[in-house]
């Protein structure tokens, strides 16, 4: 509780400050990937759960792996899966993410299928070994798609589709999401098992304000 409270006065007093930081910060590098970056698109550099994605994929097998990215914002992640020889498609609803990832792949000699697609709708009906889904959890109505990276609707319509697509799908073994103590995980996980999943916590990472939590989401 006291935690958060500090959370809400410092975003008060900085968080202008950050956002223009993150408008004039155009550039991430990671390893031997150097990507360009635009306003508007969720960048890696500030937020652990995209680091919690990139740490993710350093530790684990992913060759000749099936893997698609949800809301893939910047993609770094799905670059360095790429890089570690996985099949790799990144999707995200705002066209200016997928534009820039597609050209950062080709600037980088990394191939990999880049999809502008609400969740899976444009999505073809293939089997996925992996999925990687860093999802928007304020609960807010967006108004832009920039606003699509961090509302999930007002009564979390993104999470009721995102499971709904998942469980008539059924094509995925590991599906890996990222959320925060910032979120109403309760609601979250309630919704996941009206669909028939359950999440089993794999990661914690703590930062001054706040924890990240990566979780495996399985089937019940």
């Amino acid at each position: 509780m006291i935690r958060k409270k500090l959370k809400n006065i410092w975003f008060r007093l900085f968080s202008a400050r950050i956002v223009r930081k993150m408008e004039n910060d155009r550039s991430y590098r990671y390893k031997d990937l150097t990507i360009e970056m635009e306003p508007g698109v969720f960048h890696p550099r500030y937020f652990d759960s995209s680091q919690m994605l990139i740490q993710w994929v350093e530790d684990n097998d992913v060759a000749d792996k099936n893997l698609i990215e949800v809301g893939c914002g910047s993609g770094i992640a799905s670059l360095r899966a790429a890089q570690k020889g996985a099949n790799v498609w990144a999707i995200d609803i705002h066209p200016k993410a997928v534009e820039l990832l597609q050209r950062n792949a080709t600037e980088n000699g990394v191939q990999l299928t880049t999809l502008k697609s609400d969740l899976f709708t444009k999505v073809d009906d293939l089997h996925f070994d992996y999925v990687l889904i860093n999802p928007p959890f304020y609960p807010k109505n967006p108004r832009s798609n920039a606003e699509k990276a961090w509302f999930c609707g007002a009564g979390f319509e993104y999470f009721h589709a995102l499971f709904e697509q998942l469980k008539n799908r059924n094509l995925f073994k590991g599906i890996l999401m990222t959320l925060s103590d910032d979120c109403d995980l309760e609601r979250i996980q309630s919704i996941a098992k009206k669909h028939g999943y359950t999440f089993v916590l794999s990661q914690t990472k703590k930062s001054f304000f706040e924890k990240n939590f990566l979780f495996e989401v399985t089937r019940s």
